[in-house]
C-alpha cells in the first residue's frame, strides 16, 4: 500500500468528522439527515447510518477515486466494505442501484424523489432544497457573513478562497492554496476559473490530495460529499453570503479530515 492510501486509511470515520464539523457551527448536514429520516421508516435509519459510514470510509481510503455503490474503484484501495459487498450481492438490489444509485433501498427511493425531473422546480426536490436554503440562512447569520469583497467573476473567487484558507493555516500559492500535515499528507484547494460564475451555480472548487513520500497525486478528490452527507448543499449558492459559507465549509471540512488523520497517525 502506497504512502498516500496508507495515510488516508488512518481516518477515524464519518461520525467523528461530523461531530467536529458540527462543533464549528456547520449544522446543515444534520438538517439534511433529519429530512432524510423523516421520509424513512424508523427501522431503516440505523442501517442508513451504517451505509453512510461505509461509503465514506471507502471513498476516503480510495482517495475519492472509487464508486462504492457500483463497487468500482480506480487505483489502489485501502478499505473494502463487507457491508456494501453484502448489499451489492443481492441481485434485485444491485439492478435497482445501477448504474450509480445508492445501494441502500430507502435512501435510493429518497434520492429518486429528490431528482425526479417530472417535478423539477415545483416538487419534492424543490421543497427539500428550500428547507435547506432556509437553514443555510440561519448559519450565514450565525457566522455573521458579509458580502463585502465578493467578486463578479469566477476568476476572482481564487482570492476569496485563498483568504479563507489562509485563515485556517493553508499557504497561498499563485493559483491555489495548500496545507501539509506532519504525517506527509498534503491537501490543495483551487478554483476552476474556467467555469462561469452565476448566483445559481455550484462553487467551482477543485480539491487535490497527495503525500510527501508518494508520487501519486489525486487531482479530483471527490470524497467530501460522502464524508459528510448533506455537505454538497453548501456548494450551491444564490447569494455572495451563501457562496462564502460554502467556501468556509469546504476548507474547514477538509482541514478537519486532515487533522483527524494526523492525530490518528
Amino acid at each position: 500500500m502506497g504512502p498516500l492510501i496508507a495515510t488516508l486509511c488512518r481516518w477515524p470515520g464519518r461520525r467523528p468528522t461530523e461531530s467536529l464539523f458540527r462543533e464549528m457551527g456547520y449544522t446543515l448536514p444534520d438538517r439534511y439527515k433529519e429530512i432524510v429520516f423523516e421520509h424513512m421508516p424508523p427501522e431503516e435509519r440505523a442501517m442508513l447510518d451504517e451505509y453512510w459510514d461505509e461509503v465514506a470510509m471507502e471513498r476516503v481510503c480510495s482517495a475519492g477515486q472509487g464508486k462504492p455503490d457500483a463497487r468500482r474503484f480506480l487505483g489502489e484501495v485501502g478499505y473494502s466494505s463487507p457491508y456494501l459487498d453484502k448489499l451489492y450481492s443481492d441481485l434485485e438490489n444491485r439492478r435497482a442501484a445501477a448504474p450509480a444509485w445508492p445501494l441502500h433501498a430507502g435512501y435510493r427511493q429518497f434520492v429518486g424523489k429528490l431528482l425526479d425531473r417530472r417535478t423539477l422546480g415545483h416538487g419534492f426536490g424543490s421543497k427539500i432544497t428550500a428547507a435547506l436554503e432556509e437553514h443555510k440562512a440561519s448559519e450565514i447569520e450565525r457566522f455573521q457573513i458579509s458580502a463585502a469583497g465578493w467578486p463578479d467573476k469566477a476568476s476572482g473567487l481564487r482570492d476569496v478562497l485563498n483568504d479563507v484558507a489562509a485563515q485556517r493555516g493553508f499557504v497561498k500559492r499563485r493559483n491555489s492554496c495548500d496545507k501539509q500535515f506532519r504525517n506527509g499528507l498534503k491537501v490543495k484547494c483551487k478554483i476552476d476559473a474556467g467555469r462561469r460564475n452565476t448566483w445559481t451555480f455550484g462553487l467551482p472548487i477543485e480539491i487535490e490530495v497527495s503525500h510527501a513520500r508518494d508520487d501519486v497525486v489525486v487531482r479530483d478528490f471527490g470524497g467530501l460529499r460522502d464524508i459528510c452527507p448533506g455537505y454538497s448543499y453548501y456548494l450551491g449558492y444564490k447569494s455572495p453570503q451563501s457562496g462564502l459559507l460554502g467556501l468556509m465549509a469546504t476548507v474547514d471540512l477538509l482541514d478537519i479530515v486532515g487533522n483527524l488523520i494526523e492525530q490518528n497517525s
